[in-house]
Parts: C-alpha cells; structure tokens; sequence
C-alpha cells in the first residue's frame, strides 16, 4: 500500500461515510490544504473499485478563493494527461460545500519511503533499477510538458514539485507520477506575479530558487537531482538549516555519483551530471532527450520498464 495511502484501515470519528457516490474506507492523510481518503465504489453485478480521493478543508474552500482555483487547475490539468506513469484523476465533484478530486488507487509505496527503506538496510539500488524508474518517471513528465490546449498550442506545463514524494511504485512494478497541484501552466489563472518558492527545495533547480520563468528543463534538472539520490541514496544538497540549502541550490557544484557509489558508468555519470547543468541551456531540452541519454548509458533498464 503506498505510504500516502499506509494508515490504519479504520474509520475516524469525523470522516465521512460517503463522499458522492463514493463510500469512505479509511482516513488516510491530512495536509495543510486537503485531506486524503480511501475509497470504493461499487456497481452492478458486485462491481467493486479502490479510488483515492483528495478533499479540499470545509474552511479553504469558505475563505480561499485561490486555492480553491489552484486545486482546480489541478483537476483539469490532471484530467488532460493519458499517460501510464501519471496517476490518472477520474472525477472532480463537489461534496457538502467543497470541491473532491477522485484519483486512481496506486496498491504500492512512495519512492521517497522505499529510499528510505532500502538506506536504512545498508543497501543500493542497481544502476539498471535507479534508471529504470527515472525513465519511467520522464516519459510521465514528457506527457505532460507535451499537452495543448484546445486551440492546439502547447500548454507549457511544468511540475515544479518532482521529488521521491511525488512517485508512487506499485507492487505490480509500475512508476506514477503524483501531484500537479503547484503545476505552472499557460492556462492557470492562479499565477500570480509573487515571487514566494513554490515546490520542495532540495529539489529545485537554480531558475526556480531564485524565482525566475520555468520551463521543462526545470523538471530534467529535478528529475536529475531523483536519480543521483537513488544512485547514492544521499541528499545531493543538504545542510544544517534551509537557507544554508537555498545557498546550495541557488549556486550549485554537483559531483558525479559514481564518487559515491560504485558500479556507476562514466556515460551514466555524465548524463546525471548533463541534466544537473546550473544553466538551463547545458540541460537536455526535453525529458525524451534526457530519457535517450540514460537508456544509451544504461541499455538493461529499458528491460525492466
């Protein structure tokens, strides 16, 4: 069960039974902005489905017009992306005065709690595995980056938030790619001309640290900044307080992964160390090129996709 979704399969007190035409299994998770529910729902014939459901807090939804907007860009991005390695959402509904997100159960875990497991053993992954998903997490993005509007004209989306977080693996070994909520794209009204950070720092490229325009290679640079930690399994910026990490990510000096772990290519390396360019323009331009770059670095992970 994915670490989103890995709670105590019982009811609590103020969760609700039923949610639409959903009935609630579980109280999984609660943030800052919506909480999280485990779902089912059933049909003729004993027809019967698990479904995550997100729902924004009662009072954001009373009180912040903003969020409210930027969960829905959320939904009518995600609605748009038919991809395999990105959580399909199903629904959006509105529930007792605030809106719900009806999302595809993922039967696994997080990258971010497998990493943590596998560290904790003393243990790597291969470079074939490491790659594997990072490739599978690229084609996911690449959809994405690829969607036009329905005048036909690319979108510009960028994630903004690719992090171990933001990856479920399921048991039956495909990789998804999880939460466009802070996506940028040309079609969100809720840009603002604020230069507050949005996504999580450790894995922010200098462009969106410094709150300058993003673009794909952005999400490459990110999505570098997975790889190397899954290859070494150690944070590529860390430090003893954030703004100590924000110095670090704003002026970078990567190293390669191979110093830090054996088995690891000079084409793997250098492909790692390509997509962690400080310049936007030293970076793959697109995630198919940076997905090429790996599968000609490391050709048995496309054996395991």
């Amino acid at each position: 069960m994915p670490a989103h979704y890995a709670r105590r399969l019982v009811l609590e007190p103020a969760a609700p039974r039923q949610i639409g035409n959903y009935e609630i299994i579980s109280h999984l998770k609660a943030g800052g902005m919506a909480t999280l529910y485990l779902a089912r729902r059933t049909g003729a014939a004993g027809f019967a489905r698990h479904v995550a459901i997100k729902v924004v807090h009662p009072h954001l939804a009373r009180e912040n017009a903003a969020f409210v907007r930027m969960f829905l860009d959320e939904a009518l991005l995600c609605a748009r992306i038919h991809h395999p390695n990105v959580v399909h959402v199903e629904e959006l509904g509105e529930f007792d005065g605030a809106y719900f997100l009806v999302m595809e159960y993922v039967h696994g875990t997080a990258l971010a709690q497998l990493m943590k497991a596998v560290a904790e053993r003393r243990r790597r992954f291969t470079s074939e595995l490491a790659v594997s998903i990072a490739i599978q997490i690229a084609d996911g993005l690449h959809a994405a980056h690829e969607l036009v509007g329905e005048d036909g004209q690319p979108l510009g989306v960028v994630h903004r938030d690719v992090s171990p977080h933001n990856v479920l693996l399921s048991y039956a070994g495909h990789v998804k790619v999880i939460d466009f909520g802070i996506a940028k794209a040309r079609s969100h009204v809720n840009e603002t001309a604020t230069k507050s950070l949005k996504g999580k720092l450790r894995y922010m490229a200098p462009e969106q640290a410094f709150g300058r325009t993003v673009d794909r290679r952005t999400d490459v640079y990110a999505l570098g900044i997975l790889l190397w930690e899954m290859l070494t399994l150690r944070r590529l910026f860390d430090g003893p307080d954030d703004f100590a990490v924000l110095d670090m990510v704003r002026d970078p000096t990567p190293v390669p992964p191979s110093r830090y772990a054996d088995g690891i290519s000079p084409a793997l390396d250098a492909a790692v160390l390509r997509a962690l360019s400080p310049r936007p323009d030293d970076r793959p331009a697109r995630m198919q090129e940076f997905r090429r770059l790996l599968a000609e670095a490391v050709p048995g992970a496309t054996a395991l996709d």
